[in-house]
């Protein structure tokens, strides 16, 4: 993990991502590769339990290790969203978290955005699979 040299003129892209969560296995939502020259400011992330009767909870946390993303913006800024693999161990996040049916919650707004740094990554753990669903907003800095 590191925070890279970012000098003279920076480009700043934003992006939006929202995600049904089909699978109780760990899901590696938004990640920075190890060496991309990035940071990836994350402004916003909301769960939406889309199942219309049942709670469901969920883990949100920042791994150590960027993981392997399968589809992505990669190509041009270095992150992607959502992956097959997880790696890396836990840095620490928000655990056993419970949405209501048919609710959302505002896990992370614009007054509390963090950074990934270079080689991290933000997986997503749910405790149902299809009942939930998650919306990130967040830019690439670099």
């Amino acid at each position: 993990m590191a925070n890279p040299a970012i000098t003279g003129s920076v480009t700043v892209k934003s992006f939006g991502s929202h995600q049904k969560i089909s699978t109780t296995s760990t899901e590696n939502l938004l990640m920075n590769g190890a060496s991309s020259g990035k940071l990836i400011r994350v402004h916003s992330v909301t769960v939406h339990n889309i199942d219309g009767t049942n709670a469901a909870t969920f883990t949100l946390d920042v791994y150590d290790q960027d993981g392997t993303g399968m589809s992505s913006h990669a190509a041009a800024n270095g992150v992607a969203i959502g992956s097959d693999t997880v790696a890396g161990t836990s840095l620490g996040g928000y655990k056993g978290i419970s949405v209501a049916g048919a609710n959302a919650l505002v896990v992370i707004d614009t007054d509390m955005n963090f950074v990934l740094l270079e080689d991290q990554s933000l997986v997503f753990t749910a405790s149902a699979a299809n009942d939930l669903s998650v919306a990130i907003m967040y830019s690439v800095i670099g």
